[in-house]
């Protein structure tokens, strides 16, 4: 189970000005530790009659970055098909590993809440860009939503200690899943 968590409601304008100030600052310090890019990417493959594969998924799906690096998420190609996404950290064991576990993902339940998200309206929004514990990307329970639209690309300081692995999956398509080495 996720702690009670903080949560923060940014209008999406608002995080698109700061994101190119925080991005222009950087670039102008040069001192900044790199980037880690990851990508969301989608697609799907049929087989009439027998199944449809769903390509959707974080690339890399194991990355590094340095304690107080960024990760930067953002969509490619095919991305935004099937809505929205996620960038949740959570804890290696609520990561579905089964069909069913993914048709039953608890953890998905509380990210979408957290969000403020209804589970029970299919026409539900979210209300809450950013969940955090107030401390920086860092811990399971610390989650980002991005759309394509109004959040293009999500940029996370990583607060996590150096030698953490942190875990990730999308609460919409817990399929998503990737890891990242602090270093």
């Amino acid at each position: 189970m996720l702690g009670r968590r903080k949560l923060f409601l940014v209008p999406a304008t608002v995080l698109a000005v700061a994101g190119v100030a925080v991005g222009s600052a950087i670039a102008a310090s040069g001192g900044a530790p790199k980037v880690d890019k990851i990508k969301i990417v989608g697609g799907a493959k049929v087989k009439p009659g027998f199944y449809i594969q769903d390509m959707l998924r974080f690339t890399p799906y194991k990355s590094t970055v340095k304690a107080g690096g960024t990760i930067s998420v953002a969509g490619g190609k095919g991305a935004f098909g099937e809505g929205p996404h996620s960038f949740s950290l959570v804890k290696k064991s609520q990561l579905p590993k089964t069909a069913a576990q993914i048709n039953n993902c608890k953890v998905c339940g509380q990210l979408a809440q957290e969000h403020g998200i209804d589970p029970n309206d299919p026409n539900s929004q979210p209300s809450t860009v950013y969940v955090d514990g107030g401390d920086g990307f860092n811990k399971p329970g610390d989650s980002a939503l991005i759309d394509g639209q109004n959040v293009k690309t999500l940029k996370l300081k990583v607060t996590a200690k150096k030698g953490t692995t942190l875990y990730y999956m999308c609460g919409f398509h817990p399929w998503m899943q990737g890891s990242v080495v602090v270093k």
